[in-house]
């Protein structure tokens, strides 16, 4: 499956997304991907803090999860969010060239590889802090760290995401 976003891919909408094989993105200034969930006091519900922690690694996925952020079209294809940007025009008439692109890859995407694997570890840095347990460990402790002055304790929707977020890792 592909998901095509063209637009604001908040809470459900990106965790939709998550759930497709392959993501394209418009160039645009109005897209905007992320869970803001936890500003609610509420955890990503449909599986968000899983998926995205699998797909772009355990540092992005904090970064995006416990602040309740989201990301641009660029920083998405930068950190591994989306597969593919595609300019895209402001203007309704003029979308087709977008939609046409979104297709010819899907057709050579899904053609040549229903499923795919995800590998998040570009240095061996980034292997030992997302797959090896002690640093799991240290990026969870820096993380709880960084909540607590942020949310000072008040504030449970960020700690249940962190738990959540390094439970999911570490159990995979």
């Amino acid at each position: 499956s592909i998901c095509a976003i063209n637009g604001v891919a908040l809470g459900a909408g990106c965790e939709l997304g998550l759930a497709c094989t392959y993501r394209v993105a418009a160039d645009s200034k109005k897209v905007s991907i992320g869970l803001p969930e936890v500003k609610l006091g509420l955890l990503p519900g449909s599986g968000g803090t899983v998926r995205l922690a699998s797909m772009i690694g355990l540092q992005e996925a904090l970064k995006i999860i416990l602040p309740g952020g989201a990301v641009n079209a660029k920083k998405a294809l930068k950190i591994g969010l989306v597969d593919k940007v595609f300019p895209c025009s402001e203007s309704y008439p003029n979308q087709h060239t977008f939609w046409r692109q979104v297709t010819l890859f899907a057709k050579t995407k899904l053609w040549n590889s229903p499923t795919r694997n995800y590998t998040p570890n570009k240095t061996w840095g980034d292997y030992f802090l997302n797959s090896t347990s002690l640093g799991q460990w240290m990026v969870g402790r820096e993380a709880a760290k960084g909540l607590d002055k942020m949310a000072k304790g008040r504030y449970p929707g960020p700690y249940f995401a962190l738990d959540s977020t390094i439970h999911a890792v570490s159990s995979s």
